[in-house]
């Protein structure tokens, strides 16, 4: 019987649902269409018949796969949440923290999450690509390096061999290897991604290029640089019919134009398996890389290097999902709230309130989950986020460029973190000298190799994200505010000091591979547990062959037999950095972007004023929920450890801040001073400022810091008809808002000998001005070494720094 026949049968039985009876009957009467006019008659029936069959077989294995592999994930992380913190106690529900640490990491949970899952492949998908991460990271100025080699890459992605550039043919075979290593994982976790020989690149396209240009303008660019001969119609597996290849790429237009709506219901956004995507992201294939390039041009996002970057970051979150959540994520979302909410709710004795902590656990969850899936970052009005978001920017490459000073505190976040982990913490200046050093290159790229995510090379930005917390700010705005923060040497000594903490942790992971696990240091077995790594693990992970590399023998993660084992040991590396080297951590953005939501006026005023403030309210959540998961002594002792290093570095950076603006440094027998140290340790440095004075160091009051630098710019502008001195007010505001003018290096001689001359000149009361300067520095028990108006300066008085009663 043909399939012509049976299918509607099926349908009126109810034994296929009618929509996919339907589809299967369209494929069928497409293919018998074809087929007809190669062979017609019976034969042809046959054929499309049995390719029906085939598919839907094919489909109904799919299926089945993918529901086992939901209903092992929801077993997995449903055995994690009951032993959460130790497990379930006798009569009472799962904790509801246990939820969230599916999705980030909680020092009480042994099981992955998705944030750091997400890191560990990331992590390993550049550690195979090192060469082009060091060759093509952009330069100084936003610009990606070698231009014309990284053409040659895409060259030899499409046709090997094609450009004659050797290290160009080696460097596309090891973008090759990652893609088909993130293919082959996102399908062992549910997906569905052919393979496909000379792929080339993923196209990476701008919608909003898309949307502007319209669907003639759109297809008259692509559809030429199409190998058509090559695309297969998906519904019947043969080349495409003219208006059937009409119709395909009509459809990836509307895909394009309405960012997916087209595919989805009003009310479901998001709610498809995550296994589905991707299923078609391989059926443009162009003709080669020359044809790929110009539509790139044309209607792309950035450049080849951007697109394998974003690949990588796309995938790797999205395969972390699907293997911690199953491939329906969105689904077991709701299934760990209700799992969790249920419990709560059959356990509760008369007066409990574990119903209540389970409905909060459950928007904890839905923070993370929306913040992870990307649903928090989708502005009401992108106009007005990408407005403000620009502007936050501005500042940012306006006043963050002494913040390198503010960073030596990570020092004291370093010893605290190797301290706690186990690891020797005597060579933390060594580590960032070597990886600081000029001529480092090699020792960079080995770092990347071990693993080692290389945010400042792929531009994540983690340096910006330090301190400024965007996402979506415009192209220009977003190069000058990275173009300042590396010229400051922020970027530079982040990323030194988080892969100085991964090789530190690495390495001595590797030296401890001769003891069994009992034999290791107590708090490095610790620091083991908590990631789920037991005497098991350990013993597969210490029997993997150690790899030499620059001299020194090392056991990487990538080699672990056992590649889930391998992914924990990176997993704890990696977010054991998070604390060594602070950032802007996944709870942190949660709970930003719940309380000002993007494109709301409400929400970028709330963000603006936040602006500077993100690092340090990340630190207090990240270091509070770690002193939260010890034990009371050892919570006690963890903190004052802390609270002493963090105070001891913010002293450091406060002189240095000091003498940056030619300051004497602040005698160090002042409680004020030490108060500020404090702050300064904590992230907060500005807010010392008020324990010696009632302005801070741009001269705005307590309230004006805490509204942020934006409404105090915007205050001041305002301010400028009616100053006294409106010329100078402008300049002013002007001076302090110029891109890179905070530089620490530059802004002090170019305040003396250019700034200063200028406010001279159009400032009839400029010496007054420059005696409350002189008169703040005092409060301060400090003075000028190169004072406001002179052109050389003196030699700093560091024995300031003493005190008479430490003299």
């Amino acid at each position: 019987m043909s399939a012509g026949v049976c299918i509607p049968d099926l349908i009126d039985q109810g034994k296929i649902p009618k929509g996919k009876g339907r589809a299967a009957l369209d494929r069928y009467n497409q293919l018998l269409a074809i087929y007809d006019q190669q062979m017609g008659g019976a034969a042809a029936e046959a054929l499309a018949t049995n390719q029906v069959l085939k598919a839907l077989e094919n489909e109904a294995q799919l299926k089945a796969r993918r529901t086992l592999l939901q209903v092992k994930a929801q077993q997995t992380a449903l055995a994690g949440m009951t032993g959460y913190n130790g497990g379930r106690k006798s009569g009472t529900a799962i904790d509801p923290r246990a939820g969230a640490a599916l999705l980030d990491r909680d020092g009480r949970a042994s099981y992955s999450n998705v944030s750091g899952r997400t890191a560990a492949i990331r992590g390993r998908a550049h550690g195979m690509m090192d060469q082009i991460l060091s060759d093509h990271s952009r330069n100084l100025f936003g610009q990606v390096r070698n231009r014309a080699q990284l053409e040659d890459i895409v060259r030899e992605a499409f046709e090997p061999g094609s450009s004659g550039n050797l290290a160009a043919r080696e460097m596309a075979d090891a973008w090759g290897q990652t893609a088909d290593m993130l293919r082959q994982r996102f399908n062992a976790a549910g997906g569905d991604i052919g393979k496909m020989e000379k792929w080339g690149m993923p196209q990476a396209h701008d919608s909003r290029k898309v949307r502007a240009a319209g669907f003639d303008a759109w297809y008259a660019s692509i559809a030429p640089r199409l190998d058509r001969a090559k695309m297969l119609d998906r519904d019947t597996g043969l080349p495409f019919t003219d208006r059937a290849y009409d119709d395909f790429l009509r459809n990836i237009f509307e895909t394009l134009r309405t960012d997916g709506w087209n595919k989805r219901e009003a009310g479901g956004a998001g709610a498809g398996s995550m296994a589905n995507r991707h299923s078609d992201s391989r059926f443009l294939i162009f003709k080669g890389a020359d044809d790929w390039m110009a539509y790139q041009a044309d209607f792309g996002a950035g450049t080849a290097f951007d697109a394998m970057m974003n690949h990588i970051d796309g995938l790797s979150h999205e395969i972390a999902a699907m293997e911690i959540l199953g491939p329906n994520p969105n689904a077991s979302i709701q299934w760990v709230k209700d799992s969790i909410a249920k419990s709560a709710a059959l356990d509760a004795k008369p007066g409990s309130k574990a119903v209540d902590a389970a409905h909060a656990g459950g928007r904890v969850v839905d923070r993370l989950w929306d913040e992870l899936s990307g649903a928090s970052q989708r502005p009401e009005n992108r106009t007005l986020a990408l407005g403000f978001s620009a502007l936050r920017s501005l500042q940012t490459a306006a006043k963050l460029g002494s913040a390198t000073l503010s960073a030596v505190t990570d020092l004291a976040f370093q010893y605290s973190t190797r301290h706690y982990n186990g690891l020797p913490a005597a060579g933390i200046i060594r580590d960032y000298v070597k990886l600081l050093k000029p001529g480092s290159r090699a020792d960079q790229k080995l770092a990347v190799r071990l693993g080692l995510i290389a945010d400042e090379w792929s531009q994540k930005a983690s340096a910006q994200g330090r301190y400024l917390n965007e996402e979506l700010t415009g192209e220009r705005a977003r190069r000058l505010a990275e173009g300042v923060l590396r010229a400051s040497g922020l970027s530079r000594w982040t990323q030194a000091g988080r892969w100085a903490f991964g090789m530190e942790f690495m390495g001595h992971l590797s030296d401890q591979v001769g003891k069994s696990f009992d034999a290791l240091d107590p708090a490095l077995q610790r620091s083991m547990a908590r990631n789920g790594i037991d005497a098991g693990g350990w013993d597969k992970i210490r029997a993997t062959p150690l790899e030499p590399d620059r001299g020194v023998d090392w056991l990487k993660p990538s080699n672990v037999e056992d590649a889930a084992l391998g992914d924990r040991m990176l997993e704890m590396i990696l977010q054991e950095t998070d604390f060594a080297v602070p950032v802007a951590d996944l709870r942190t953005r949660a709970m930003i972007n719940s309380v000002a939501p993007r494109g709301t006026v409400i929400g970028e005023i709330t963000r603006s004023a936040l602006l500077f403030k993100s690092f340090g309210i990340s630190m207090l959540i990240k270091q509070g929920q770690r002193i939260m998961e010890q034990s009371a002594g050892n919570a006690g002792r963890y903190a004052a450890g802390l609270v002493i290093g963090t105070t001891v570095m913010g002293a450091m950076a406060a002189q240095l801040k000091l003498v940056a603006s030619g300051k004497d440094p602040r005698p160090m027998d002042d409680p004020a001073f030490w108060g500020a140290a404090v702050l300064q340790g904590g992230g907060f440095g500005i807010f010392g400022d008020f324990l010696s004075s009632t302005q801070n160091r741009f001269g705005g009051g307590l309230a004006g810091t805490l509204a942020g630098p934006l409404a105090q710019d915007i205050d001041a502008l305002a301010s400028i008809p009616t100053a006294k001195r409106p010329a100078w007010q402008a300049m002013r505001l002007a001076r302090q808002n110029a891109p890179g003018g905070s530089l620490w290096y530059a802004k002090l001689a170019f305040d003396r000998l250019l700034t200063d001359q200028i406010q001279e000149e159009i400032d009839p009361d400029y010496r007054s001005a420059w005696r409350r300067m002189e008169r703040r520095a005092r409060e301060q028990k400090t003075q000028y070494y190169w004072a406001p108006g002179e052109t050389a300066p003196d030699a700093p008085d560091f024995s300031n720094a003493f005190g008479e009663s430490m003299q």
